[in-house]
């Protein structure tokens, strides 16, 4: 797996076959609808700067 995305509270993963892999701080797997959440806030931060 290679890393995406790196955010505060996730790591985002490209797996091998293609899908993404999230896990959390502690390296514990995540559901991705929180970095999902977590990605749509952070790029509303960016818009917003503009």
């Amino acid at each position: 797996m290679k890393l995406a995305k790196k955010t505060a509270a996730h790591k985002i993963f490209k797996r091998n076959d293609g899908r993404y892999a999230v896990k959390t701080r502690k390296a514990k797997a995540a559901k991705a609808e929180a970095a999902v959440g977590s990605k749509s806030a952070e790029e509303e931060k960016t818009d917003a700067g503009k």
